[in-house]
């Protein structure tokens, strides 16, 4: 029996598009990245190991990393 995220009656994802999503996520994560304009945020999380480009403002998350704060 296939595990499923039930939300009011309906069944809404199966495990393996759950592991899906949260790998495809974390693909973005790491090669696309987000733009954040707060350089605080840029300096702290390139402290704690994330990969940062101040001039575009983009911050890219290592794997390990995201994973580990998990």
């Amino acid at each position: 029996m296939t595990n499923r995220i039930k939300g009011q009656g309906l069944e809404i994802l199966t495990e393996a598009q759950i592991h899906e999503v949260h790998w495809s996520s974390l693909e973005i994560l790491e090669q696309t990245g987000i733009r954040v304009p707060y350089r605080p945020l840029l300096e702290l999380l390139r402290d704690h190991g994330a990969f940062v480009d101040f001039a575009s403002q983009v911050i890219k998350f290592p794997t390990a990393l995201v994973e580990g704060a998990l």
